[in-house]
């Protein structure tokens, strides 16, 4: 039997909304640059080139309002052998990318 992963956003939905997170956000990708030499400085993925690159909806005028979210998937092989008897899993691990790194 296959099993066909469900993406589920719903626990991130009002992340834009909560005070907690104000100022931790990224809503459109940016360059950021050092006052000293001029260069530029990657701290979070938005201000990576790969953001730029990807970012179409900001230029499309329908898209106006829309925000890019960019999505890291990750998994890793997971062995548990309590109650299981040796059961090999791969969890499924998400995150959200405009979030900022410190949160």
């Amino acid at each position: 039997m296959d099993r066909v992963p469900e993406l589920d956003l719903s626990n991130y939905t009002g992340y834009d909304t909560n005070p907690e997170f104000n100022d931790h956000v990224d809503y459109v990708p940016y360059w950021d640059f050092m006052h000293t030499d001029n260069t530029h400085r990657y701290e979070h993925l938005m201000s990576g080139d790969w953001a730029w690159t990807q970012d179409d909806i900001s230029q499309d005028a329908c898209m106006h309002g829309a925000t890019f979210v960019p999505i890291i998937l990750g998994s890793d092989k997971t062995t548990v052998t309590v109650g299981t008897g040796q059961q090999d899993y791969w969890p499924v691990y998400m995150l959200i990318r405009n979030l900022h790194n410190n949160i």
